[in-house]
């Protein structure tokens, strides 16, 4: 018999633990309880030997949209970003302060690794579809370089976010792909920007997927 349990939170941020069963004879059942429950379960024998790994209340940002906290070494969590201003450090020396599109951010970390980090432009409050992230550091598929973020200053999930966003940003990954419907340079792109107050939704780039692909993606 095979027996797994996971730590699961609704959007509420109430803890409980998903429990699945699968039989030698392949049947597999899947039930949710909460701690008191399972332990109940194991019986009061096995009681002491449980560890309960709990987590600080600020860990997920309040926009965390699923979220998943085994122990500090193993969570996932994705959250959204508000758009606003915010100073932009470009490798050219310059500080923008400029206007960003509404974000989402995906952090997958097992066994203390970072195994994806990946940042997408949401499209639409209500519809949700993702686009490139419009600037530097971020592949056309989301993937993040962390090269000037300091992972060791990370106590939080938002740390996360806060740390990318203090980062120098140079090209890379800009010129590869396109990343704005407006035919600019990146250091063009800031110039018109930094007279703006908000990102203009209809330069941003849609790449055909929607917030439930990152959802159902390990």
């Amino acid at each position: 018999m095979d027996f797994i349990a996971k730590n699961v939170m609704d959007r509420a941020g109430n803890e409980f633990l998903q429990v699945q069963i699968k039989g030698s004879d392949g049947i597999e059942t899947v039930r949710t309880l909460t701690v008191h429950q399972f332990c109940q379960a194991l019986g009061e024998s096995l009681i002491d030997d449980v560890v309960i790994h709990k987590m600080r209340k600020d860990f997920f940002p309040k926009t965390a949209v699923e979220s998943y906290f085994g122990d500090y070494q193993n969570y996932t969590c994705i959250w959204e970003v508000e758009p606003k201003k915010r100073v932009f450090v470009f490798s050219n020396g310059r500080h923008y302060h400029i206007p960003y599109p509404r974000l989402v951010f995906k952090l997958v970390v097992r066994k203390g690794r970072v195994l994806k980090k990946e940042c997408f432009a949401l499209k639409g409050k209500r519809q949700k579809k993702l686009c490139r992230y419009p600037f530097g550091n971020v592949s056309s598929s989301g993937s993040i370089c962390t090269g000037n973020i300091d992972l060791s200053r990370i106590e939080t999930v938002e740390d996360f976010s806060d740390e990318f966003f203090l980062g120098v940003t140079n090209n890379d990954y800009f010129n590869s792909c396109s990343k704005v419907s407006v035919g600019y340079t990146q250091e063009q792109l800031l110039d018109k920007l930094e007279k703006l107050d908000e990102f203009p939704e209809k330069w941003l780039v849609e790449d055909g997927k929607s917030m439930k692909d990152i959802l159902s993606a390990d």
